[in-house]
């Protein structure tokens, strides 16, 4: 998206809490309840993708057609629809803010249920560290408060689920609305967002960097990345077989370049990333492995284009946004980075808040040797 750019030092953490709950009451509340709120301020004009750009969707730690979270997140999600599993949802203060690439509310066009699910807060808002994002629900989702107006529930259809309250509004969050709240350029098509970013997602496979190098050094394949946005293609065999590393060629700034690996060669009904043997993937020669967040797999966009197969997770492949707009992706292991997907589940794991910080220029023509040993 595009938008003033921020150096990396004035980025911070920030824990937004936004953890949804269930279900049942008397009193509905919505942003027309909530006294404060504004839906012009709170809730930005939704930017569809172009050929070389994101846009809003890229903002998201989930944006998807189809959503199920069988974990709690550590970042926002839009999704035409969401299927409430019987797990906890909500934010954490892993959350890396990005005041230009992130998307910092949830969007919900509609909301399903498994037999037990649940819209349950997963922990209590932290008020020193920001206020809780901002929630569109769908129209047919209610928050009612109980008679004794001592909790808060969610409600669907006038159905009431399996609930865990809240004692505090603000736990769901202090700017609720629904989709008929919002102006039609605050809305999502996701018809037309899949189709946007699929136009991105082809526009890449066909611009490939020249100058960008794969090199073989110390037994591990190097991308050595110029100045810009760098766009190569790497198998599917190739990123299973090898260690790789991306960074800086040599006297380019680290923090100016960005990276797009355009998949290719993928099996046809799944490519699995998670295999127990599956080489560690680094980023200036630094990969996060104990869960927290890694700011530097704003970098990477892997690009799996019309592969409508399976994708999963995991492993050491844990850094990088995914873009897979008509492929079904699971991640089985804590991800730093977006997942752009026609479907997403995170099975047992996080999903950590980092979009693309894709460079505007395109790579130079001079080529350079890799400053550092993997």
């Amino acid at each position: 998206m595009k938008g003033l750019k921020l150096s990396r030092k004035t980025r911070s953490l920030l824990a937004g809490f936004m953890g949804a709950v269930l279900f049942v009451g008397s009193m509905n509340l919505g942003a027309s309840a909530e006294e404060g709120n504004d839906v012009k301020q709170d809730i930005p004009d939704f930017v569809y993708a172009s050929e070389t750009d994101l846009g809003s969707a890229g903002g998201f730690a989930v944006f998807a057609n189809d959503y199920s979270n069988k974990n709690h997140m550590e970042g926002t999600i839009a999704a035409r629809n969401f299927t409430l599993c019987n797990h906890a949802f909500g934010v954490t203060d892993r959350v890396y803010y990005d005041a230009v690439h992130g998307s910092y509310y949830y969007y919900f066009e509609n909301i399903n249920a498994e037999s037990n699910g649940q819209f349950k807060q997963f922990e209590k808002q932290d008020m020193s560290k920001g206020n809780p994002y901002p929630v569109v629900f769908p129209d047919n989702v209610e928050i009612k408060q109980d008679d004794n107006a001592q909790t808060y529930h969610i409600v669907i259809d006038g159905t009431k689920m399996a609930s865990e309250v809240v004692n505090h509004i603000v736990e769901i969050s202090d700017k609720i609305y629904h989709v008929r709240d919002l102006k039609d350029s605050q809305k999502i098509d996701f018809d037309k967002a899949f189709a946007s970013l699929k136009s991105y997602s082809n526009h890449m496979k066909s611009a490939l960097t020249d100058v960008t190098k794969i090199v073989d050094q110390n037994g591990r394949k190097v991308i050595v990345c110029q100045e810009g946005n760098n766009v190569v293609n790497v198998s599917y065999s190739d990123l299973r077989s090898y260690k790789w590393n991306v960074e800086a060629a040599e006297k380019v700034n680290p923090d100016n370049y960005s990276l797009v690996i355009n998949v290719t060669d993928i099996p046809a009904t799944t490519c699995d990333l998670n295999d127990d043997g599956n080489p560690e993937f680094r980023i200036d020669g630094e990969r996060e492995g104990g869960g927290g967040v890694f700011p530097k797999a704003e970098k990477v966009l892997f690009n799996f284009g019309d592969y409508n197969g399976k994708i999963i997770l995991g492993g050491s492949m844990n850094a990088g946004v995914i873009l897979a707009p008509d492929a079904y992706v699971e991640v089985k292991a804590t991800h730093n980075g977006n997942v752009i997907s026609n479907k997403v589940v995170n099975d047992g794991c996080e999903i950590h808040q980092c979009g693309f910080d894709q460079k505007p220029t395109e790579a130079p023509s001079q080529t350079d040797e890799p400053t550092t040993s993997a």
